[in-house]
C-alpha cells in the first residue's frame, strides 16, 4: 500500500512524505514492512506486528522542529537528542 502525500496539521502546509506498507498474512495475523517520509526532514523505517509496531525515526530540520515535542511525550519512543529516535510499542 501507497500512502502519498502524507499530511497533518502539526505541520501545515507541508507534507509528511511518501509511505509504503508492504503487508504480509502468516495465515493468523498481519504484520508490515513500513517506509518512506520526505527526503531530508522525515526518514521512517520500521514494522507493525501482531502486538507491537518498531522501527527508527529520523526528523530534521522544520519537521523535527514541529514534531520532536509531541514524539517526546509518548513512552514508546526514545532518543531524539540528533533527530534519530526509536519506537518501540507493545500491547497486549
Amino acid at each position: 500500500m501507497h500512502w502519498l502525500g502524507a499530511a497533518s496539521g502539526l505541520l501545515a502546509g507541508r507534507p509528511l512524505g511518501d509511505y509504503r506498507l508492504d503487508w504480509t498474512w502468516d495465515g493468523q495475523a498481519a504484520s508490515a514492512v513500513v517506509s518512506g517520509g520526505r527526503p531530508g526532514e522525515i526518514r521512517v523505517d520500521g514494522r507493525i506486528e501482531p502486538a507491537r509496531v518498531h522501527g527508527k525515526l529520523e526528523l530534521q530540520g522544520a519537521a523535527g522542529t514541529a514534531l520532536a515535542p509531541y514524539l517526546r511525550l509518548l513512552p514508546a519512543v526514545s532518543g531524539g537528542g540528533d533527530g534519530y529516535y526509536t519506537v518501540d510499542y507493545r500491547w497486549r
